[in-house]
């Protein structure tokens, strides 16, 4: 509210001195808003000081001074009811969320007690704000009232737009609180300043709506920032797994290719193992295959002489027929030793067939020795987790 005072001062300078050369208003009005400005800060101060030294001696609260800034444009509650009531009027500030400090109650000057004909200093600023304050318009609510002086307030005189002269009275009032009575202030100062205020009004619309399009913006950057972040993050980690997978792969196939060379060396060793004992049955059967050779030379060698002892026989028996006992005694000798020496080898061959069958049914156990060679070789050769090899058969 002291901002659009102030505005409407600027106004009035800028005003006073373009009249300078016009006519409009004199020099003497001049240092009367001079004197006006130093007369309304000195009773301040004065009231300040009284309040503060009320506070220190009596050990109460300290309240401001009354001021229209603490008092609000609101709906008139007689016209919403189809009173009397005209548009809008001053409320408490007090009485608002957005109450900015202010009190129910203000510290008032002698001219507000004498107007209230209050019993104290204090007043309400429910009496205040209708009495001595007025809307700034018509249209907007919740907006500061202008100070337009006791008795000018209510919804009566709601406007000060509406009713320059108010304002101009109000003003010239307290421009010429001094000693001299200044000029009144034209109703056209008065509109020049509430269009300069109107116009600051739409700057100040406009900023904000600017301000608005400015944070929109940033939320929309910051929203599209945020999907963009997660988009990346996204194709972050699906690249992470794809990577992973790659690799995943690569080291399975590693493990393949080990696993195999494992199980490659462990048959190598498994075979050169086993091959010992194959090897000995490899030359036990090569032995048993000599002593059955053996035993057929030997059952040859009987038959032989078996026969040559038939033979001898037969010539014995002619010679004994022809009465030569002396040939028949010879041939029969002969017979005899023959039959003799086929009898030993008929031993020897049956003997060499044994041994040879002893022979090869003792190297049916090199099959087994070797089978379980390779198993020890296996399995002292294989890490855990690893599947065997499949081993070629080794009899």
């Amino acid at each position: 509210m002291r901002a659009v005072q102030g505005l409407l001062i600027v106004a009035l300078l800028g005003r006073l001195a373009e009249g300078g050369s016009r006519g409009l208003l004199s020099h003497r009005t001049v240092n009367g808003v001079s004197a006006h400005a130093s007369a309304h800060a000195s009773a301040h101060a004065s009231l300040r000081a009284r309040s503060t030294g009320a506070a220190a001696g009596r050990a109460k609260v300290e309240v401001s001074a009354c001021s229209c800034d603490c008092c609000v444009a609101g709906k008139d509650v007689q016209a919403s009811r189809g009173g009397s009531g005209d548009g809008h009027v001053c409320q408490p500030r007090a009485e608002r969320p957005d109450s900015a400090g202010c009190q129910a109650v203000c510290q008032a000057t002698d001219d507000v007690v004498a107007f209230f004909q209050s019993t104290s200093s204090q007043v309400d600023y429910a009496r205040y704000c209708l009495a001595a304050c007025s809307p700034t318009d018509d249209d907007e609510v919740d907006q500061l009232c202008l100070a337009v002086g006791l008795g000018q307030g209510g919804a009566g005189n709601r406007s000060a737009a509406a009713k320059p002269e108010l304002v101009a009275a109000a003003l010239d009032s307290k421009v010429s609180q001094g000693t001299e009575q200044a000029p009144p202030v034209s109703s056209a100062v008065i509109q020049l300043a509430r269009a300069e205020m109107l116009q600051a009004k739409k700057h100040a619309m406009t900023a904000g709506a600017s301000a608005k399009a400015a944070r929109e913006a940033y939320e929309a950057i910051k929203s599209n920032a945020e999907k963009m972040g997660l988009a990346a993050g996204k194709a972050t980690v699906d690249e992470m797994r794809k990577e992973a997978g790659r690799q995943a792969k690569r080291a399975l196939t590693i493990r393949q290719k080990w696993e195999d060379g494992v199980r490659m060396n462990a048959a190598k060793a498994a075979i050169a193992a086993a091959v010992v004992y194959q090897n000995a049955k490899g030359r036990d059967m090569l032995l048993a295959g000599a002593w059955q050779g053996r035993a057929g030379q030997f059952a040859s060698a009987a038959s032989s002489s078996e026969k040559a002892a038939q033979d001898d026989e037969a010539i014995a028996a002619r010679y004994r027929r022809q009465k030569n006992a002396k040939l028949a005694k010879e041939y029969a000798t002969q017979a005899s030793m023959a039959f003799q020496v086929a009898e030993e080898y008929s031993k020897r061959a049956a003997a060499s067939s044994k041994q040879a069958d002893a022979i090869r049914r003792g190297a049916m156990w090199y099959d087994f020795a070797a089978q379980s060679a390779a198993d020890n070789v296996i399995y002292a050769s294989m890490p855990a987790g690893v599947m065997p090899p499949v081993m070629p058969p080794l009899r």
